[in-house]
């Protein structure tokens, strides 16, 4: 079994690497990037990994999820709200179930 310390757009790169040759990989994530965003608990680390190995990596960007749209970005804009942090709506669902299961007492 392998773990590897991941952080950083760049870390997807090894971590798919890794686990092309392993059987077991364990991926230690950083999270020290995280955010709460419109009321939702934001991983950008650990969502790059976890779409990168899903095969969902918007690979042009390093971020995100491929062809995503952003219906509800725009939405947060008309109601004055930043806009800052590109958040696709497939992406959007990611923090929402994430963030219920935080709610409901599971952890990362």
């Amino acid at each position: 079994m392998i773990t590897v310390l991941a952080g950083g757009t760049g870390s997807v790169k090894l971590v798919r690497g890794l686990v092309a040759q392993h059987d077991k990989v364990n991926v230690i994530t950083n999270v020290g990037d995280n955010y709460w965003l419109y009321g939702l608990y934001v991983c950008p680390d650990i969502d790059t990994i976890i779409y990168g190995l899903a095969d969902l990596l918007d690979q042009d960007k390093g971020w995100g999820i491929k062809k995503d749209t952003f219906n509800f970005l725009r939405q947060m804009e008309v109601f004055g709200e930043e806009t800052w942090f590109g958040v696709g709506d497939r992406d959007a669902a990611t923090h929402l179930i994430r963030t219920n299961m935080l709610k409901n007492g599971k952890n990362l």
